[in-house]
């Protein structure tokens, strides 16, 4: 039978219809985390996941409200041009670190339109979805585009088109690494004592953890309250056994300047938080695990302590 042109017409556009109709039911839908994790840039990178649709669901973003990001001039003016504002319409949250170059996925619900209207407003110069400006710090740009329509693809770099990175994929990764609600993976690059892109805060306590190939914090809820978890990958079970003996005298050491600070009138912050741990060797990973009280996380995320 021979089709007649307006009958092929219409075929035609309902295929194209039909085209369309996948695409953007792909482009809208929800990616898990460990398939967003896939376009973020991690070779020898700190990398950063947080589920905040979980942490919300927790009531821990009402902690954050009152802090110094949402109080900030120009986040509030961010989120009364563009309407977004990540306390209701973020809900993934990954960040990768690595050569003077930071990278973001964020997940959520986006008004495009507004979005691009605020970047031009900034100076930015928008071509098509992809935007791009002149960064605060010397020879680096910020740019930004929709990875998906419910995804944005952001970038600070030397490059003035970095955000293009986050279009490519690795190979498939492990769902289970990304089951928690917070991940943090630092490379051995980063875990000595003389690292100049930690903060001095944290510098004496990654130097416990030198010779290590790389570490992985995860936090989760445990009967209300928190666990935050640390591998430590060693190259040798006898190099673990010496790091888990430097954790383990670094703790009896915080610990006794934690007693110190509360008979002087209390222990607060990380210095306590850290000091509460325990630690164990298993072959060549040494495992810390602090239990973390809700009330105490929530004053610490809030700048109350």
């Amino acid at each position: 039978m021979r089709l007649g042109p307006w009958t092929l017409a219409t075929l035609l556009i309902l295929l194209c219809l039909a085209v369309a109709s996948g695409i953007f039911y792909y482009r809208s839908t929800d990616l898990p985390v460990h398939e967003l994790a896939r376009h973020l840039p991690s070779k020898d990178a700190v990398t950063l996941t947080i589920d905040v649709k979980t942490l919300r669901a927790a009531g821990l973003l009402e902690a954050l409200a009152g802090s110094r990001v949402a109080e900030e001039q120009d986040y509030r003016s961010f989120v009364d041009v563009t309407g977004f504002d990540y306390r209701t319409d973020l809900d993934t949250l990954l960040y990768s670190s690595s050569g003077g170059n930071i990278y973001l996925l964020a997940a959520g619900r986006f008004d495009w339109n507004a979005i691009a209207s605020y970047a031009n407003g900034q100076g930015a110069l928008c071509r098509y979805t992809f935007c791009r400006m002149r960064s605060s710090q010397a020879g680096k740009w910020l740019s930004f585009f929709p990875l998906r329509s419910n995804v944005m693809g952001f970038a600070v770099s030397q490059d003035e088109l970095g955000a293009l990175a986050l279009q490519e994929r690795s190979e498939p990764l492990v769902a289970s690494l990304y089951a928690d609600p917070v991940t943090i993976t630092v490379p051995g690059r980063l875990l000595k004592a003389n690292a100049t892109e930690v903060p001095a805060s944290l510098s004496a306590w990654l130097g416990l953890l030198t010779g290590g190939e790389s570490a992985r914090f995860v936090m989760t809820g445990r009967n209300g309250d928190f666990e935050i978890k640390m591998r430590v990958q060693c190259p040798t079970p006898a190099a673990g056994a010496g790091m888990a003996q430097r954790l383990n005298d670094g703790l009896h050491d915080l610990r006794e300047a934690s007693a110190k600070a509360e008979a002087d009138g209390g222990a607060t912050g990380l210095p306590l938080l850290l000091s509460q741990g325990e630690v164990k060797q298993e072959e060549r990973t040494v495992v810390a695990t602090w239990s973390v009280n809700r009330g105490f996380l929530e004053s610490l995320l809030s700048g109350r302590i």
